[in-house]
């Protein structure tokens, strides 16, 4: 059974009380709680896109950072200027 955000959002308010009170949440509200609310394969298909700029800026690169570029190492060498690659 496929529950939809308005049955979590009640199961939520009854979590919500329940702790306000003090009781245990219910078993019934913490199994609801516990399934993911998008469902895998959507997780996935969304995921596989990524994340992209809603459209592309002009971004003004200094001489400086050009220069630091073509020098510098990778990430996983600490990202040093290497001097050897003049």
């Amino acid at each position: 059974a496929v529950i939809g955000a308005v049955g979590k959002k009640k199961k939520l308010e009854i979590a919500a009380e329940a702790l306000a009170k003090g009781q245990a949440i219910p078993q019934t509200a913490r199994d609801i709680l516990a399934k993911p609310f998008i469902p895998n394969w959507m997780y996935q298909l969304v995921g596989g896109i990524g994340w992209q700029p809603a459209h592309k800026r002009p971004r003004r690169v200094s001489a400086a950072l050009r220069a630091y570029a073509k020098l510098a190492t990778s990430a996983d060498r600490g990202a040093v200027r290497d001097l050897t690659q003049l």
